[in-house]
């Protein structure tokens, strides 16, 4: 078989592999691209009605992304949804050290982000949490199971 004719067969199988619900968990490099990619188009849904409400956009910061990935990593480990840690954290114990005079945390379990934010935005305390003015920082972060399942975090402070 000639050079191009197995980089054809390799693309191909790369691009078929791709389409598999479990790809990603295989692939960490892959992972992280589609992770953040998504988490982008989570964020610009929350700030499109925060927008609406009058609120701030929120930006992104370190320290609240890294428990946003942490507690979603959590939950996709174990594929389960919930706001306590398999080490038993709570959201307490992950933001209440950070600085903010408040904070909170939103987690979802859904395959995409409008239905994610669709879910918060129709949830009570959730939407309370996402239109707050008072938070002008966020960590947003989403994980992909085994299963193949996504499990989202946003947090926010201000």
């Amino acid at each position: 078989m000639s050079t191009g004719a197995r980089l054809h067969v390799l693309a191909l199988t790369v691009a078929i592999m791709a389409m598999l619900p479990g790809f990603l968990v295989a692939f960490p490099a892959a992972a992280a691209v589609d992770a953040h990619t998504l988490a982008d188009q989570a964020l610009e849904l929350v700030n499109k009605q925060r927008v609406k409400a009058r609120c701030v956009a929120l930006r992104t910061v370190p320290r609240l992304q890294r428990p946003a990935a942490q507690q979603s990593h959590d939950q996709a480990a174990g594929d389960r949804l919930g706001h306590r840690g398999t080490n038993g954290s709570t959201s307490r114990d992950r933001l209440g050290r950070l600085g903010y005079s408040q904070w909170a945390e939103n987690v979802a379990q859904f395959p995409n982000p409008r239905q994610a934010v669709n879910f918060w935005s129709t949830s009570r305390a959730h939407r309370a949490s996402m239109l707050n003015c008072a938070f002008t920082d966020t960590g947003l972060a989403v994980a992909r199971s085994p299963s193949g399942r996504l499990y989202w975090t946003q947090t926010f402070g201000g």
